[in-house]
Order: structure tokens, then sequence, then C-alpha cells
């Protein structure tokens, strides 16, 4: 059969295959009850609610722990929405990247109004003609609606094109997660930013007219042929002002935090290099490698002509690798009883003897897997520094036997300890982790990975041709740098501090854009006053300190604001910082200061105009 290209499954790409599952002898037995790494998809019949099925599957748990009391004790289920599993682990990031986007909306229609603003004052005299002619106040409205539905139509279009366009560049951004999923630009979205153009333009477009309800017809005749005085006359358009800065730092403030948190994640030891390492996974055959010793033999030769490759230092294979898979298997400690609750558990990893040289992993005590551990040798097992103080924490460990419940009851000696690896990424902290020869047992899947000289070249196809080499019909699944397991534990962090920056800058760059707008304006009204001024002897400092001030009385009460709504809405970024809080008064210092820099140039660069008004020019127009 033939599935439809929207159709992807539990966790398939765009190009999959799907096979019927058939579980092996090994894998049905008893003794496999330990491992639990299989998905079950379900649709609710109608008018079953989550909590029902909830309930039911949990009974169901339960007589599963009264029928393998060894396996499942302990254990239960519960029923989750396929939306909550979908995007469980970035729907905290959707929501703060869709308040930043409403952040710099707010931002560009603040500016956009002030700008209408400006141009309303300019049309005074008009607008006072139009309604001593006989215009409503109605008319006078529908006429700016107009003009403000156009200029939202306008940007909507264009930013549909753009956003069509990025949609790549988008999904490239976004974690694994949401990034792989179908990001488009369909019916729904289309819809909702026609609606929002609808209240962009009702909104902002009847500002200017809001801002003018209540003027004085006979004075705005009067003065129809003269400009107004005073910069900033209209209260509305200082608030609107005051806005803007209070939304750039916002998003200044998240920017900041989400940096600083990217920062410190990839300061982490992720208790292995990724440095100079490539990773290949492969899917062996269930045909050619159905068992135990075809696959260790596989494994065993291609190890070796990995390792002949020339700049290859060390090369180790494995069943599954950190962060990007956990294997959290139940165990048991020989000659230690076992309580009524739930079995200890531990990360779980078959390895080969030259699998921590090519991790970089440290050895802490006693000794390494050697080539003398294989199938027909006494089982042994490796252990975490983690494990060995959780479940170790006042005796030795090595010589201790422990039987990892992946199949039919088997002790293996303890022989060594070895570093943490994060296992969950940089951000969480490290768990139990234990590690079996992989000569000893095996699954389908390998992961190999290769540690090269610094400054050697080695490529996927030289990867692929040792592959080709031990069977020329195994394909390989993909072959990355070893760094990507890195990247991929902090992709929600990296994805935010990307897009937040992009928002803030451009929110920032917007707003110094408003400002610089509005002082513009300003002295382009008062050019006639400062010529006076001037003429009678004013300093042209002073004049531009004076003009500078009205607007710093509204940049920093729109900074004060700002401040107050970034320190409660940071609440919102706590499931995406690290090593930091939401409320860090280094980030909130450097953000005021970066803020305050750009607003004073974007006002101080119109406001030295006033100090340049020729007072002849303007007397003799005056």
């Amino acid at each position: 059969g033939v599935m439809p290209s929207t159709f992807t499954g539990v966790g398939a790409g765009s190009d999959a295959v799907w096979l019927p599952l058939a579980a092996t002898a090994e894998e049905r037995s008893d003794g496999a009850r330990g491992a639990r790494g299989y998905s079950v998809v379900g649709r609710l019949a109608p008018g079953v609610s989550v909590a029902a099925a909830t309930s039911e599957v949990a009974g169901l748990a339960q007589r599963l722990a009264q029928q393998y009391p060894d396996f499942s004790r302990g254990w239960s289920l519960r029923v989750v929405p396929w939306l909550d599993f979908a995007v469980g682990n970035v729907r905290s990031l959707l929501w703060v990247l869709l308040g930043a986007v409403a952040c710099v909306q707010a931002v560009v229609c603040a500016n956009v109004a002030n700008l209408l603003l400006a141009r309303a004052t300019g049309r005074t005299g008009e607008m006072a003609m139009r309604a001593a002619l006989g215009a409503s106040r109605g008319r006078l409205a529908q006429q700016l609606l107009v003009e403000g539905f156009l200029l939202a139509a306008l940007g909507a279009v264009a930013g549909g094109a753009f956003a069509c366009w990025g949609g790549s560049a988008l999904r490239a951004v976004l974690p694994g997660e949401v990034g792989n999923a179908e990001v488009r630009y369909d019916g729904a979205v289309v819809g909702f930013v026609a609606g929002l153009t609808v209240l962009t333009g009702l909104a902002f477009g009847l500002a200017p007219w809001v801002a003018n309800a209540r003027g004085d017809l006979l004075g705005a005749l009067k003065s129809a042929g003269r400009q107004a005085t005073g910069a900033g006359r209209h209260r509305l358009g200082r608030w609107l002002v005051a806005g803007e800065v209070a939304v750039a730092l916002v998003l200044l403030y998240g920017a900041g935090l989400l940096g600083g948190t990217l920062l410190k994640l990839t300061a982490v030891d992720p208790g292995f290099n990724p440095e100079h390492a490539y990773r290949m996974q492969l899917a062996l055959s269930a045909e050619r490698y159905g068992t135990h010793g075809q696959r260790a033999a596989f494994v065993r030769e291609l190890l070796a002509q990995v390792a002949a490759l020339p700049g290859v230092q060390a090369v180790g294979g494995t069943h599954a690798l950190p962060i990007v898979s956990n294997w959290s298997i139940d165990f048991a400690v020989a000659d230690r009883p076992v309580g009524d609750g739930a079995k200890p558990k531990t990360s779980f990893y078959a390895v080969t003897p030259g699998y921590f040289p090519a991790m970089g992993l440290r050895l802490v005590r006693g000794r390494l897997f050697t080539e003398r551990d294989d199938e027909k040798a006494p089982p042994v097992v490796l252990i975490s520094e983690t494990f060995a103080r959780q479940h170790f924490p006042h005796e030795d460990p090595l010589g201790r036997r422990i039987y990892i419940m992946k199949g039919p009851p088997r002790y293996g000696e303890i022989v060594g300890i070895v570093a943490d690896v994060r296992q969950g990424g940089p951000e969480q902290p490290s768990v139990a982790q234990a590690y079996e020869p992989l000569a000893q047992w095996s699954i389908g899947l390998v992961e190999v990975v290769v540690r090269v000289a610094p400054g050697a070249a080695l490529t996927a196809r030289d990867l692929q041709a040792r592959v080709f080499a031990v069977d020329k019909e195994q394909p390989v699944a993909f072959v990355e740098p070893l760094g990507g397991l890195v990247r991929s534990a902090t992709a929600r962090q990296r994805s935010a501090t990307v897009l937040f920056l992009a928002f803030a800058v451009v929110a920032l760059a917007i707003a110094a854009l408003g400002l610089y707008g509005v002082v513009a304006y300003g002295v382009a009204r008062r050019t006639r006053e400062f010529g006076v001024r001037l003429a009678l002897g004013a300093n042209p400092a002073t004049l531009v300190r004076g003009v500078m001030a009205q607007v710093a009385r509204w940049v920093l009460v729109g900074a004060a604001v700002g401040l107050v709504v970034a320190l409660v809405a940071a609440r919102a970024l706590d499931s995406l910082l690290f090593g930091t809080s939401a409320v860090d008064p280094a980030v909130l210092a450097g953000v005021v200061l970066v803020f305050l820099a750009v607003a004073g140039v974007a006002c101080w660069w119109p406001a030295r105009r006033a100090a340049q008004v020729d007072p002849v020019i303007s007397l003799a127009a005056e």
C-alpha cells in the first residue's frame, strides 16, 4: 500500500516505510518485560473521555502488576491526547514565540499610528474645511479608515508573500519536533492574518480621528495656513511612543535571558567529547542478521574496516547513543531484596570496547571492556558515577553483580566505573547509566562512533564504503558529526534565542525609527520657533537638550513600564531557562543600557537639526 504524503505516523520522516510488527521469541519472553520501548496509538470511541480511557488502562496496568510482579509492579498507564504528545515539549516555546510576534505587531502598529497622527496634524485644516462644508464625523472617520485599511492590507500582502518564502527558513530554525512537521501557509493562517489586518486597520486607522475628534473647528480654520507649534501635540502619540519603548524592552529582556541560557548550556560538559567525532547509524536486516552471533560478527568486521581508514583514532559501536535515545530499564542487585515499590531503573547501553575512547568517556575506577568480554565470557557490566553514588552509597560497587531486565535473568559483574553522561542533555541532571558488552547482547540497531585526528578528512562516502565492503546490501541510515547530539539537546533554547533575538532586533529598530520620526516631525513643525529663539540669542545646545528632554520623559516612562512587564512576562520563559532566573540584574542592566544608547542616538540625530536652523530664513518666512 501507499500512504498519503501528509501521513508521517509516530516519529517517521517524509520518506518512510512501515512493516508489520513481528516480535522475536526473545522479545516476547517474560524476561524482556523490563524493556519498555513501544509506542501505542489508539482512537477513543465516540463519547469516551480521556479520563475514562486513562482509568481503563490503569486497571489493565494493575492486572499486569499482579500477573508479573517482578516486572510490572509500580508501573501504570495513562492516556495522553495526540496533540499534547506531539507538541508537549515545545508548547511553551510556541506560546512564547506567539507572544513575541504579538509584541512586534504592537510596536509596528504603534509606529504606524504615530505616523498617521503626525500626518493628521498636518491635515487639521483639511479636516476642518471638510467638516465646515458639511462632512459628518462618521464620513471623516470613514475616510481615515479606508486609508488605514489600505496600509494594513498592503502590509498584510507583503508579509504573507514573505512568510510563504520564509517557510523553509522557519523549519530550519525551529526544533525538530516542530521543524519536521508540515509548516505551511494554509487557509487557517490566511484567515488569521486577514482578521488581524481588519482589527489593525480599525484600531489604528481611527487613532488620528480620535485624537482630533474634539478639536476646535474655528481655531483649526484660522490656523489652516500656518504650522502648529509644539512637539508631541497629541497625548495619544506620546503614549504610543511610551508603549513602543515598553514592548521593545520586554523583547530585549527575553532575548537577553535566552541568550544567557544558551551560553550556559553550551558551556556544560555533556560527559563526552563531540569534537572530531562522527556517528553512523545502521538498521541491520532481520533476514541476514536475525541472531546475536550474526550481528556481533558484522559489527566486529565493520569496526575493523573503519579503524583502517586514515586519520581514525578510535571507533566503537553501540545500540543507542545518549540524548537522542534513552533505554530506561529496570535492574536488580544480587543479594539485595526488592521492596514492594517500583524497581530501580538505569539508562542502558550495549557497547564495544572502542566505544569509550571514541566517545571520549573517562574511566574513573576499575577497567573498561576488552575483546575477551565476548559471548562466551562471564557477563560484565560498567556503571556510571551517578549509578554508584545512588545505589552503592556506602559500599564498593566493584565486584557486585546486577541484572538488567532486558531478557532472561543474567547477572553481570561490575568491573568498572565511568564518568557520567548527560543523558537528557546539558540542562538535565545525570542519571544512573549501565553498560554491557555488545558482544554479549545486541539488537538490530547499530550506532558507530568514529573519532578522527584533528584536521583529518573523513566523509560519509568513506564510511559508507566500509559498510558496503562488509555487506554491499546493508544500507546506512545517516552519517553526521557527533556534535549534532548536543545541538539537538539545545534545539528548543537555540530556536527560541534566534527567533526571539530576531523579533527583539526588529522591535528595537522599529521603535528607534518611531522615536526618530517623532522627534524629526516635532523639529520640522517648530522650525520658525527655533529660528526666533536662535535670533534672540538662544544657545543651540540648549535647544537640542530641550527637544530631547521632551521625548526623554516618555521614553523613561515607557522604559519603567517595560521593565515591570518584562519581569512579570519573563516567568513564561522558565521552562526554557537554564542557570539563570527570570530576574537577572546583569541582563536587565545590559538591556536598559543598550536601549537607552539606541534611543539616545535615534533622538539626538534629528534633534541636532534644531540647532542648525537658519534664523534669517525663519524670520523671512515669518
